[in-house]
């Protein structure tokens, strides 16, 4: 056993059913609820559909980290992952905005329902950190970061030297710095003693948004590229069509997106984001996160479950 480990409460070892996960959601349900959130608002975030699909994942994410930091009350449990909850939801209604898929009038009703959710998430935090919290700055900087990620995701050109894995992992810290916020909330609430697991657990999520994010910009290869965003199979490609001497200003979105799927770079791009959840995987596993194991092992599942169908397609037309 490491010397870092905290004592692991019996309540999180016990806590993987289908029924646990069901349980704790209603309870978090139950506490959004009680915001003053505008019903249509509301109604929309915990609707049955969007609820059900959360429930063994986004729902339970700060819950499943609590165990590398210790003993939280209850209540405050629900609370902060309710608060993590109706950020998540803030910042997924904002990104359509931030990624230019909708301007003009269209932005009004996401913008103003991504800062409402966003200024009640910070609401719910408030009943458990104090305002004048050390842990404010940090969120201040979570914050301007993914902001910043949308200045950043800008492509000069098609072949921008700069573009390579490293930069695309910068890229990612900023467009997923928000995650990390429920590390932030339990290191804080614990009186920021478990520095170690702290720091071993931000990297295991650093691997697994490489993971979540991969299979998002093979989809979005085209859509991307057509708006003038960075997209990380772009880099694959380029390598690619310098090795063979093409010109990518020959072909068409749709055609480079083509060859992206028809020369095995979206195939190896797979690999890279299981490859990513098996290396984050590693990193907890010391930690016995039953709950954040099994939420990993649900997008690992979902990614195979891609590629495979990628791999049918492409046996099919050849």
């Amino acid at each position: 056993m490491l010397a870092w480990l905290p004592q692991i409460p019996l309540i999180f070892l016990h806590m993987e059913t289908k029924e646990q996960f069901l349980s704790f959601s209603e309870k978090v349900v139950r506490r959004i609820k009680c915001t003053d959130l505008p019903k249509p608002l509301l109604k929309k975030i915990i609707s049955d559909e969007v609820v059900e699909k959360q429930t063994i994942h986004l729902i339970p994410f700060c819950y499943s980290l609590t165990p590398a930091f210790g003993e939280i009350k209850p209540e405050d449990q629900i609370t902060i992952s309710a608060a993590v909850y109706m950020g998540a939801m803030g910042v997924y209604t904002l990104d359509p905005v931030l990624d230019l898929e909708i301007s003009g009038n269209d932005i009004i009703d996401p913008v103003s329902e991504a800062f409402l959710l966003i200024s009640t998430s910070q609401q719910l935090l408030n009943e458990v950190i104090p305002p004048h919290s050390r842990f404010w700055k940090k969120y201040q900087t979570r914050l301007l970061d993914h902001f910043k990620e949308t200045t950043v995701n800008r492509r000069v050109s098609a072949t921008d030297d700069d573009w390579n894995q490293s930069t695309y992992y910068d890229l990612l810290r900023l467009r997923y710095s928000l995650l990390y916020l429920p590390l932030d909330i339990l290191f804080h609430l614990t009186g920021e003693t478990a520095k170690a697991n702290y720091y071993h657990l931000g990297e295991a999520l650093f691997h697994f948004t490489i993971g979540f994010n991969i299979p998002n910009e093979i989809i979005g290869f085209a859509s991307d590229s057509k708006v003038g965003l960075k997209n990380y199979a772009w880099v694959r490609l380029s390598e690619f069509l310098e090795k063979e001497h093409m010109d990518p200003g020959q072909f068409s979105l749709e055609e480079l997106h083509k060859i992206v799927y028809l020369t095995g770079i979206a195939t190896e791009l797979y690999d890279e984001a299981l490859a990513a959840f098996n290396q984050c995987l590693s990193i907890v596993r010391p930690l016995n996160l039953r709950l954040f194991e099994k939420i990993v092992h649900n997008q690992i599942k979902k990614t195979i479950k891609e590629k495979e169908g990628l791999i049918s397609y492409l046996q099919n037309i050849s």
